[in-house]
């Protein structure tokens, strides 16, 4: 068999990730982390949607490189299945020349006919493992130059992820909004009463067809759940409740995972809002897309754990989302996948938590009147009550 006959390796060029663009993109962040260490409040958020705008190039860039490493990684595995294919037919053809120097013991040194064909096939043969050698080489070598792209582009990556931190720091408590008066919300997307509601349903088990049904006009959660889960598995809190770490009213806990990390329902509960404006990473310092106040894609649920209600929002996820607003949720299921959506500077979900001291129909009926994440407690305290709720850490719960 000729090598023609069995090289399938075409090498991909290595154009993604180059010198030129990243030693673009490197001058780019030092300008910007320039900027972020002088620069004032009234430019700090198109600062942070700049740096934001360089995070998503980033990120498309690593996943095509990502695509790249796995198709020659996939070219790796050919090649070498059939460098061991070759070494296979090099034994045969070592064993077949053997047979024949027997044979030919008596005519040594080697003239005969019959065993210039073998050798001569075992020189071919020799040929062709070599150059199968070169080809996995090279492959390896191409392997390794998107793995180091991908690591500089990690490096870059995370400086600007400590530039926004560093903005958020600095100026992240002059961007809160005139809650007010400004922004609005989309009706549409809030549960809708007693008609045409999905029942239990959610990303699970790869079925995501479910029976619709009505409700009725006493909204309910089938059943109790006896404890919270985690929201997300393996995520970290990077921001507690009450206070960020760098001082300044943060009224929720901030769960830092990867982007498209499972967001899951914490409790068997119902959907009271689940709305999806905004794209999945196009967080920045005062972008205040998504409902309540810069939320980006946002979900706002009622569940009950060991009898008691409690009202949870989720924001600045991704636009993944696997449930809408009425629908049932089993504790466990997928809500969605977590983004970097909103006045957000970086991956991360927001969690807010709150015990109803009202009845679940009165809960909602008041969160379809109002659309308020907040349950009359308010944005500008930490653990505020009010007639329908308690604000609480979620730290405390889940």
């Amino acid at each position: 068999m000729r090598i023609s006959q069995f090289l399938v390796c075409f090498f991909l060029p290595f154009s993604l990730g180059s010198t030129s663009v990243q030693t673009d993109w490197m001058e780019q962040l030092q300008k910007l982390e320039n900027q972020v260490q002088t620069c004032d409040s009234a430019h700090a958020s198109s600062l942070s949607e700049d740096l934001s705008k360089l995070y998503q190039e980033i990120i498309s860039q690593k996943e095509k490189i990502q695509t790249k490493k796995d198709q020659v990684e996939d070219q790796k595995f050919e090649q070498k299945e059939a460098l061991r294919q070759q070494e296979t037919k090099i034994e045969r053809q070592k064993d077949q020349l053997a047979i024949e120097l027997l044979k030919n013991q008596s005519t040594y040194p080697i003239s005969s006919k019959d065993l210039r064909k073998p050798l001569e096939e075992l020189v071919v043969q020799n040929d062709n493992y070599r150059l199968l050698q070169d080809q996995v080489q090279k492959l390896e070598k191409q392997w390794e130059s998107f793995q180091v792209s991908a690591q500089e582009l990690e490096a870059i990556q995370e400086r600007i992820e400590a530039a926004q931190k560093e903005l958020w720091i600095r100026f992240g408590q002059d961007q809160r909004p005139d809650r007010k008066t400004s922004h609005t919300f989309d009706s549409h997307q809030i549960i809708q009463g007693t008609q045409d509601l999905p029942a239990f349903g959610g990303m699970h088990a790869n079925d995501w067809q479910v029976p619709y049904t009505c409700l009725n006009p006493q909204a309910s959660i089938a059943e109790t759940s006896p404890f919270f889960q985690e929201l997300i598995l393996g995520a970290s809190i990077s921001a507690g409740t009450w206070t960020y770490p760098q001082g300044g009213l943060h009224l929720g806990m901030d769960l830092a995972a990867n982007l498209y990390s499972e967001v899951l329902a914490p409790a068997n509960g119902l959907i009271l809002y689940a709305d999806t404006p905004c794209d999945s990473n196009d967080g920045y310092l005062g972008n205040w897309e998504g409902w309540p106040y810069g939320g980006g894609n946002t979900i706002c649920m009622m569940v009950s754990v060991q009898e008691k209600l409690y009202a949870i929002s989720l924001a600045h996820l991704s636009n993944e989302f696997y449930v809408q607003a009425g629908q049932q949720v089993h504790q466990g299921h997928v809500l969605a996948l977590s983004g970097n959506s909103g006045n957000s500077t970086g991956p991360h979900t927001h969690v807010e938590v709150f015990e109803i001291h009202v009845s679940l129909e009165e809960a909602v009926t008041y969160f379809m009147e109002q659309a308020d994440f907040a349950f009359g407690c308010g944005w500008d305290e930490p653990a505020t009550s009010s007639a329908i709720a308690t604000r609480l850490r979620p730290e405390t719960v889940i």
